[in-house]
């Protein structure tokens, strides 16, 4: 099998407690109803396919479908998942807080204390964002360079 192919998804049928038993899903939740021959697809179906095709080229299964989305189960690549979870919410709350503290001062007309609160809220949040990064960037060092674990460093 060749890089650019996809191998097939893995269809594991389990039973769905009915009345007349007339319905099997498999893993990904696309459930063949025998009853009227019609085979119902959630609409994250094409995705959790996709996710699990990356388990099929023989090795040992590295992600998993969740309600989340498909998330890889070893330790190294779910660091990485966490990590830029974590700094994409820190960053979007540090932007939306230099917007608040922008906005403070812009519409402060000259009064000492808000030009003052929005300067503090300024500083404050690049601060924040400044230590995220290094925190990231420390762990990673820590991670990768010290201890050598798996999935530090891209």
């Amino acid at each position: 099998m060749y890089a650019h192919e996809i191998a097939p998804a893995p269809h594991v049928s389990i039973a769905i407690p009915t009345p007349d038993a007339a319905q099997r899903c498999d893993i990904c939740g696309s459930c063949y109803n025998q009853a009227t021959q019609v085979n119902d697809e959630p609409g994250d179906y094409d995705q959790c396919v996709l996710c699990l095709t990356k388990n099929t080229a023989g090795h040992p299964p590295e992600h998993k479908w969740t309600p989340l989305g498909c998330l890889p189960t070893s330790p190294g690549l779910f660091t990485q998942v966490i990590l830029r979870v974590f700094v994409s919410i820190v960053g979007g709350v540090a932007f939306l807080a230099i917007l608040y503290g922008g906005g403070l001062i812009l519409f402060s007309n000259g009064i000492p204390e808000r030009v003052e609160t929005g300067r503090s809220i300024l500083i404050s949040s690049v601060a924040g964002v400044l230590l995220v990064i290094f925190a990231v960037f420390i762990l990673e060092f820590i991670g990768l360079e010290i201890f050598g674990l798996p999935g530090f460093g891209g």
